[in-house]
Order: C-alpha cells, then structure tokens, then sequence
C-alpha cells in the first residue's frame, strides 16, 4: 500500500500530464479540474443534496459552484476560513439576507469573509450535508486530502460541539482521474466521504470506514494546537476536564482521591501536616519539670523530660562503670 504522499504526487502528477488540472495548477492543493461546474450541478441534482437545509463546505475552488448552487437554492451555508485562523473560524452565509449580485461574490472564499456572518462554534446551526475537497478516493469510501488536516479538524470541532451527528452526509466532488482502484491509507481521524460527484454521474458509496468521533487530540502536536485559535482554547477545556475525570476515577467510596498525589491536581491534594516539635523541658519551683503541655512528677514518668541527666550519663552507664 502506497503511502499518502505517494498517492498525492502520483494523482497531481497524473491531472497535470492529461490536461485536466485548472488555474493555479494540482500539486501541493485541492486541485482543481476541468468539469468542475458540471460535478456540482451532478451533485445538486442528488437526493440528499435536496433534502439538506444547512452545508458546510470547504473554502477551495473546485467546490466554488457547489457553495454558489446551494446559496441559490436558498440552503444555508457554513464555511471556515482558510487554515482556521480566525479566532471564531466559521462563518454563516444566509441567501436570504443577500442579493443575487452578493450571492455569486459569496460563493468565494473572499466574499464568504466579506458577506459571511461571524459566528461562535457554540452559534452554528445543525448541518445536514458536509462538503469537503479531495486529492484521491476510492469505492470504499476512504479519502485523501491536500495533507493539512484542516477538513478533519472542522468535522472533529463540530461534532464535539452536537452539530454534526450520524445523519450528516459527506460528499466530495473530483475528476475521474482522482478515483483510484486501489487501497488507500486511513487513520483514525481522516474523513470518509458517503458520495462522489464526478461530471459523469453521482457515485453512493458503500463506506466501509467509520468516522470520527470528534477531535484525536492524541493525534495532534503542540505547535499544531498553537497555531489554531479555538483549538488551542478546546485543548484547554479537554484537558480540564479530562483532570476532573481522572480525579473523580481514581476517587474511592469516602471521596478522597487515592491516585498519586504528585500526579492529582491540585485541589484534590491534601496538604501535609507539620511534623510535631518537641517541646524543651522546663524545671517548675516545686523541682519537677514540665514540657509545657504536662507536668512531669518523677522517675516513673516515660516522657523526654523525666528521663534523669546525670554529667551527660545515664544511671544505667554509671552502675556499670562502678
């Protein structure tokens, strides 16, 4: 099985020698081909494309028509901006509060920014039909992207935050040429899609990948969380609550933590108690002598102030030397 890189140069390669790739060019993108147009109105034409009344879809140029068809057919439309920079990443285009001028403008990535509603995660509307972009599928459902992640992670936030769930459809629109008949590599996080749209026809996909469940925050470096706004605020969040769980495992039947207490977070640690003084003894007027908490009264006494001092010696060491 060839690696992901492998497939992407060999499928940009292939597009750039046939003549099918499209202005700026395949490599290093979600390329974009010739019959672009005609794989939209394919895909607009397909059942659950009518049924769906919110999209998301991705901001790349093959899927331009696709956002401009589904804003003329009075759908809703989710997009994020280009690598999640944004510290609320999503935007919100609503065909009926836009002209028919601003509706072509919006179906763009630069007028998505302009006529597109800033919205909080917490904000987006439940999404019936998820566009993405791809470099490579197959007939099994699997998908390979330009390599960033950036259509994982959109999927992963928004099922983390309830708007995307089981009866989400995935689609994806391509060149035949980027339908391969081999075995492609998936991991975990990638997102496999449920229809192909080619300019030929609408292919339904019998997917045999599950999707993820949300974010793989294992899957994911620290300068990637960085780089990524609301990721780096969720990182936060996660880890929050993933402490309180493991605190609220690790905690017995009384309550109290019994995980190691360098490794509890700190309001489930239990401060240690100072180690106990030992308090000098002090001779009273009536000759016995007193530690300050009790009277010592004589010999029989077992405490540190009883104990007889006698040049340094005690009585048992004195016996012996006579």
């Amino acid at each position: 099985m060839r690696s992901k890189d492998q497939v992407r140069r060999a499928v940009w390669r292939a597009m750039d020698r046939e003549g099918v790739s499209r202005f700026p060019g395949a490599e290093g993108r979600i390329p974009n081909f010739a019959g672009a147009k005609l794989a939209a109105q394919k895909l607009s034409a397909h059942r659950l494309w009518k049924r769906a009344q919110v999209i998301k879809a991705n901001p790349d140029s093959p899927q331009t028509h696709a956002r401009r068809l589904a804003l003329e057919d009075g759908k809703q439309l989710v997009m994020a901006v280009p690598r999640l920079r944004d510290k609320h990443p999503f935007r919100l285009l609503d065909p009926r509060r836009l002209s028919k001028a601003q509706v072509r403008e919006a179906a763009t990535i630069k007028g998505a920014l302009r006529h597109g509603r800033v919205v909080a995660l917490e904000e987006v509307p439940e999404i019936d039909f998820v566009i993405c972009g791809s470099v490579a599928v197959n007939l099994s459902g699997a998908r390979i992207g330009k390599g960033g992640g950036f259509s994982d992670l959109e999927y992963g936030m928004l099922i983390d935050a309830g708007k995307i769930d089981d009866h989400t459809f995935v689609a994806t629109t391509v060149h035949p040429i980027q339908i391969l008949r081999e075995h492609l590599m998936v991991t975990d996080h990638d997102l496999p899609v449920d229809l192909i749209a080619t300019p030929r026809a609408v292919i339904d996909v019998e997917r045999m990948y599950d999707r993820p469940r949300g974010i793989l925050w294992d899957h994911l470096h620290p300068p990637q969380i960085h780089e990524i706004p609301v990721l780096e605020r969720m990182g936060y969040a996660w880890a929050r609550r993933a402490r309180m769980r493991r605190a609220r495992r690790w905690s017995g039947s009384s309550g109290r933590s019994t995980f190691p207490s360098r490794l509890q977070p700190a309001r489930f640690r239990t401060r240690r108690q100072p180690r106990a003084r030992i308090p000098t003894a002090t001779r009273t007027r009536s000759g016995s002598r007193s530690t300050g908490a009790r009277t010592c009264t004589g010999l029989r006494c077992r405490c540190r102030a009883s104990r007889p001092r006698m040049g340094g010696r005690s009585p048992t060491t004195i016996r012996r030397r006579r």
